[in-house]
């Protein structure tokens, strides 16, 4: 929205953007890149069971059962 680059995200996370005028989207007929993931959160901050769980699952889903 502040032109500052493109994303790659599923449409139902920015129908209403895309039905105001504030995104646009570009039809993409290559295949679909390589992208790398992070997860950042606050080391010294309390981190919730469900935020526990979801981190938990995403670093078993994406390396594996290496922490």
């Amino acid at each position: 929205m502040l032109g500052l680059g493109i994303s790659m995200l599923p449409r139902f996370t920015v129908e209403k953007e895309l039905a105001e005028g504030r995104i646009h989207a570009i039809c993409w007929d290559g295949p679909i890149p390589n992208y790398k993931v992070q997860m950042l959160y606050h080391k010294d901050k309390w981190i919730s069971p469900t935020l526990q769980s979801f981190l938990g699952t995403t670093r078993e889903y994406l390396f594996g059962n290496r922490d």
